[in-house]
Order: C-alpha cells, then structure tokens, then sequence
C-alpha cells in the first residue's frame, strides 16, 4: 500500500498504515526472475489475492525494481500469468522494470501482448492506471495503429498509452 503523505508504496505486513486501492494488488520481486523461483511468485500473487483483496480483483502491479534479470522460463511464466489473468478479467502492470529485462520482454512479445501502456516507471503511476476505470482494455483484442517513423514511412505500431489523470486523494 500507498504509505500516507508520501507517494512510496510498502509492504502492508510492515506498513498497516499503507493505504490500499480496492480490486488492486500491487506487489515486488526482490530477486532475479528465473526458473527456480516461478512458483513461488504464482503462489505469493494467488495468497495475495485470497488474503488482501477486499473488493474483485481489476488489476495486478508487479514492481519489478529489484528484478535484475528474467530467464527464458521465468518470461514464459510471465506470459502464463498474464494470459491467466486476462482470460479471468483481471491485468496486468509493471513498474520500474529495468531496462535489460524490458528489452527480453520486449523480444518475446510481453511488451506488446499488454501493451506499452502497461508498464509504468514508478509503482503510483502504474497502481493509479490500474485503479483508473478507462484502463480496462481487453489484452488480445488490441488494436495496432501504424504510426509515422522520423522518415515519415508507415511503422507498425502500438495503441497509444492512455491518458490517466490523478486519482483525488
């Protein structure tokens, strides 16, 4: 959760004063992601679900901050998750993700199955796309939109990132 006048979010077994955002359950990786560690973090997210989630589940941040690196297991795992996700109504975000880990997302197709608009440099912005009502954009059924390269040619393209005001606080 969100810890009160300040725009830092901390783990609420610590932090019972954080303040949480209902149907949003944010969440941080404090390892390398790889093949080892896979079911751990399926189960910490379903325990999180069980446990925290007050109001139905709209959304899921993944902090990546701490996550150094992201094995070929761990990315398909990541695909998993976010299919699952999705075919149960619920998306996926991520914030802070390094960018050597962005780039295997990118080459395996994660980046744009979700979209760029998904993917946040820090874990407020990504939980106030999660919680914002014009966020719920179907993951497969994603519209591309060719866009204009410097040179001017036609580029494919992605959806253009949603304009999210600020939730009042």
């Amino acid at each position: 959760g969100r810890v009160p006048d300040t725009h830092g979010y901390r783990n609420i077994a610590n932090y019972p004063q954080a303040i949480t955002t209902p149907g949003v359950i944010a969440l941080r990786v404090d390892a390398p992601f790889y093949f080892g560690n896979i079911n751990f973090l399926k189960e910490t997210m379903a325990r999180l679900e069980r446990e925290h989630c007050t109001a139905p589940l709209r959304a899921m941040v993944i902090n990546a901050s701490s996550i150094n690196s992201l094995d070929a297991s761990a990315d398909t795992a990541l695909h998993e998750i976010a299919e699952d996700l999705h075919q149960r109504g619920i998306q996926l975000f991520f914030a802070e993700v390094r960018e050597p880990v962005r780039q295997v997302m990118r080459r395996s197709g994660l980046e744009a199955k979700l979209g760029e608009d998904h993917f946040f440099l820090t874990v407020r912005r990504a939980v106030e796309a999660a919680a914002a009502d014009v966020s719920v954009i179907p993951l497969i059924s994603r519209i591309k939109h060719p866009r204009r390269s410097h040179e001017g040619h036609l580029t494919p393209g992605v959806t253009p990132p949603l304009s999210v005001p600020p939730r009042p606080s």
